[in-house]
């Protein structure tokens, strides 16, 4: 639950940059290959969720990651010194 504002925040920073910045954005841009030319003015909008859900899930990934490799070495630093202090 922590970890979720990483998320939200990714999803709309790659959901208005793909509104914003009309350059066709991987995995946004395979919409119209799947599903033929969308002719709908919302298949933009479909392209620009699909990107901030990918690049958000993405960063979302990384952060749990890093932060999980983080807080392992952290603990097992804090055990080494309670170990030299008891030594």
């Amino acid at each position: 639950m922590k970890n979720s504002p990483i998320f939200v925040v990714f999803f709309a920073f790659f959901t208005l940059a793909t509104i914003v910045v009309p350059v066709p954005m991987f995995p946004g841009n395979m919409i119209y290959t799947w599903f033929g030319t969308l002719s709908t003015s919302y298949g933009f909008y479909i392209s620009a969720i699909l990107n901030g859900i990918t690049y958000g899930l993405v960063a979302w990934i990384v952060y749990v990651l890093a932060s999980k490799k983080i807080e392992k070495s952290t603990s097992e630093e804090l055990v080494g010194e309670e170990k030299k202090t008891k030594a």
